[in-house]
């Protein structure tokens, strides 16, 4: 099955997606146009689109529920949407001070997410408290990252050539 927009529709190039673990049949993307957009695979259809940061979107994820996803974005935020409101983000969080090129939820937790960036920090978030409660740092810029869901104490980052194991 591919989805896609119809031929009048010009659509960005997008940069990431992530399947909703909680409605296999749900996924988002994250495009270069600042967007996001959730999609219904049994229709084949968007079901909601919205403008979720200032420049490029470069990354998204589902939390564990069907609703709530977050993104991050080259203007420097995390930022979380519940899908039932999508005109405004539900939580912005701000430490990066560069481009956020990663995030990823705690397979454990619904409080924990990890974001990275070219600041090469890699900042574990309790969102309940809107603050970074774990900081790595790189000489380089972080990639991306992956929390491990056998090992929850571990996330895996990418810097340029190099792969990390980072102890939460």
């Amino acid at each position: 099955m591919i989805v896609k927009k119809n031929k009048q529709e010009l659509m960005a190039p997008l940069t990431s997606f992530d399947w909703s673990e909680a409605d296999p049949n749900q996924c988002v993307t994250s495009s270069l146009d600042t967007t996001c957009t959730i999609w219904d695979m049994n229709t084949q259809q968007a079901k909601t689109q919205l403008i979720a940061h200032d420049s490029e979107v470069l990354d998204v994820a589902f939390s564990q529920g069907v609703n709530v996803f977050s993104s991050v974005g080259a203007d420097g935020s995390v930022r979380m949407f519940d899908q039932r409101v999508p005109a405004v983000p539900v939580l912005e969080l701000q430490a990066h001070t560069n481009h956020v090129s990663g995030i990823s939820w705690a397979p454990h937790s619904s409080v924990h997410l990890a974001s990275c960036g070219d600041d090469g920090q890699t900042l574990v978030w309790d969102i309940s408290k809107s603050i970074p409660v774990k900081q790595h740092v790189c000489d380089k810029p972080v990639n991306n990252l992956s929390w491990n869901s056998a090992d929850t104490s571990l996330i895996g980052i990418s810097t340029g050539c190099d792969i990390q194991a980072l102890a939460i």
